[in-house]
């Protein structure tokens, strides 16, 4: 989250000065401020999107969706997982990256049935409307926000392979809440900063 923040920050400085007719003189390497936005299939008028940010050291990985339609507003909530998706990793060699966080393995076993308050009940209080996705229609909501390297713990300097698997709970009028499983999101990352989406063969 600061990483976007900061980034934000920097981008709103180069404008600033370019409008004033000023260059820019700010510090980056060729791999920063390059953004790729990639769509999953929608389901249940609901698509998933994930936006990925070259760093130096990093990629950010921002993980959400866009109504395509007016809902509800208490239809879809967020799983409490930080990662809000599976999150698998390979090597070009096709030698899968494992992970040692404990959120990123939890995520292959969110229950896939389970109630509002259950899923609430381990959110802070001031944050708990923010679980909940926009019943606006053409909008989009962020579910996940984080550094690739937190989730893998090993230096993202060479070509590689990214599989983003979205998930969020759709609620019944019961209050029970259904996970929804989205088609994965694959990509690979290269080293140069550089995206280029995997898309699976009909």
């Amino acid at each position: 989250m600061l990483q976007h923040v900061y980034t934000s920050f920097l981008v709103a400085l180069v404008i600033g000065d370019a409008q004033a007719d000023q260059p820019a003189q700010l510090p980056r390497s060729n791999r920063d401020f390059a953004i790729h936005q990639f769509w999953g299939e929608a389901s249940n008028a609901l698509q998933p999107y994930v936006s990925v940010s070259a760093y130096t050291e990093d990629w950010g990985i921002e993980i959400g969706f866009l109504a395509q339609t007016n809902f509800p507003h208490h239809t879809w909530l967020n799983t409490t997982n930080r990662f809000g998706s599976k999150l698998q990793l390979w090597l070009t060699n096709e030698v899968e990256v494992p992970s040692k966080d404990a959120a990123v393995l939890a995520a292959f076993h969110v229950p896939p049935q389970t109630t509002v308050s259950n899923i609430l009940r381990s959110v802070r209080y001031s944050v708990r409307g923010m679980q909940w996705l926009s019943g606006e229609a053409h909008r989009l909501s962020a579910t996940a926000d984080f550094g690739l390297r937190s989730a893998f713990n090993l230096p993202l300097t060479n070509d590689m392979v990214l599989q983003i698997t979205p998930l969020i709970y759709r609620v019944d009028t019961n209050l029970s809440a259904r996970l929804v499983e989205f088609a994965p999101i694959k990509m690979r990352l290269m080293a140069n900063g550089n995206v280029q989406e995997i898309r699976n063969k009909e």
